[in-house]
């Protein structure tokens, strides 16, 4: 049987290990965030081949953003910090709705995109991104909303506490 100061000693160190994946979290959401950052960069917006690739690359850079930006949530909820669970998990939703409107921009532009680009190879390519944008879009949007909605409701039942 564990004795009281035992299980204080087991909370604490429960609690430093939230602590290190908070740090853990936010180290990723800030590398992350110069990684989307630096995926689009140099801009050219109205060239229909840099929007393409640039929306790929950001598809392709967000897992470690959304990684950090899940840990923090988690943490936050675990340390019961309701105001930090619910900023962290609004990022989240704001990503959602971001991968969401990227692939419909993507989606307008499609028949410029394929109508410029060239046979074989090439073309075979630029399909191959458009599908992965869409593989992409279909796991990503409804996976970050449903964490952040599931954050938000959580940080509300620890608010009402």
């Amino acid at each position: 049987m564990a004795s009281i100061g035992s299980m204080a000693h087991s909370e604490r160190s429960i609690n430093q290990a939230w602590v290190v994946l908070a740090g853990v979290g936010f180290m990723l959401v800030v590398a992350g965030g110069v990684d989307l950052a630096l995926g689009i960069y140099p801009l050219h917006f109205g060239t229909p081949a840099w929007e393409l690739g640039a929306v790929g690359n950001l598809l392709n850079r967000l897992p470690m953003f959304v990684l950090g930006l899940t840990l923090l949530v988690g943490s936050s909820l675990a340390e019961r910090r309701a105001g930090w669970s619910l900023f962290w998990a609004a990022v989240l939703l704001l990503m959602g709705i971001l991968v969401f409107v990227l692939a419909l921009f993507v989606a307008t532009s499609v028949p410029l995109i394929l109508a410029m680009a060239p046979g074989g190879v090439q073309r075979f390519l630029v399909i191959k991104s458009i599908a992965k944008i869409a593989g992409q879009t279909i796991i990503y949007f409804p996976a970050f909303c449903g964490v952040a909605i599931y954050a938000i409701r959580s940080s509300r039942r620890l608010k009402a506490r």
